[in-house]
């Protein structure tokens, strides 16, 4: 394990970490980085648990597991912020994100063969510079999935189903080729300023009851239950 205890602090700059237990941050510990932090425990599951994660931040997050073997999963016990890149390695890694909170400054690559557990999660993709999200998995699940910051966000050419809202503000969010996208909750212009666009694919709304917030789409199908009402914001 990895403990920094209350009070304590570690920059780590433009180190290299790689861990093959638990990361604990204590109290009013915190943590910086520049580089890579690698959780690559091969015997057991690993946790991270950060006290202060609104001052506290990875550089770049790898997760890397067993090939071949059993899936193994690391899992956020409370918010994280990653400044680079979230990397999903192509080996079984699973990464538990359950009602926490997910900044991503940097590039999100989700290989084949991984999971992600999304169950009453915010992924929050706020970069000032250009970021793409690459979801090799077959149509990985979000809950909510936010973006902000300047800079523009793009899709791989991949389906992806979002649980909850999707909520872009102030920003350019690009679509992947043809592919759906599929909404059970709310689409989101928070502020009005957001973009979205839509290339050559599908917005299939397939929630309840769902709020559509200002947006160009190519095409645009509303499914649901008998009775579900989509409301135009």
């Amino acid at each position: 394990d990895l403990t920094i205890i209350s009070g304590a602090n570690l920059d780590a700059s433009n180190r290299n970490i790689a861990i093959g237990g638990n990361w604990i941050q204590q109290g009013t510990g915190r943590f910086m980085q520049t580089a890579t932090t690698t959780f690559n425990g091969t015997t057991a599951n690993q946790t991270i648990s950060i006290a202060t994660p609104s001052t506290s931040y990875f550089g770049n997050l790898t997760i890397s597991k067993n090939t071949g073997g059993a899936p193994q999963t690391l899992t956020a016990l409370t918010d994280i912020a990653v400044n680079g890149n979230f990397t999903f390695t192509n080996n079984q890694a699973t990464f538990d994100a359950t009602n926490v909170t997910v900044k991503v400054a940097g590039n999100w690559n989700f290989s084949a063969n991984t999971t992600f557990i999304s169950s009453g999660s915010t992924v929050l993709f706020n970069g000032n510079g250009a970021q793409s999200i690459t979801n090799s998995a077959t149509s990985p699940t979000f809950n909510n999935i936010q973006f902000s910051g300047t800079g523009t966000k793009t899709f791989s050419n991949n389906a992806i189903l979002v649980n909850g809202n999707m909520d872009i503000t102030g920003t350019n969010v690009g679509w992947g080729g043809a592919s759906v996208l599929t909404l059970m909750g709310n689409w989101l212009n928070t502020g009005g300023t957001g973009t979205f666009i839509p290339s050559t694919g599908t917005v299939l709304l397939n929630g309840a009851a769902q709020n559509i917030g200002a947006a160009p789409f190519y095409n645009l199908t509303t499914s649901g239950t008998v009775g579900s009402v989509k409301t135009l914001t």
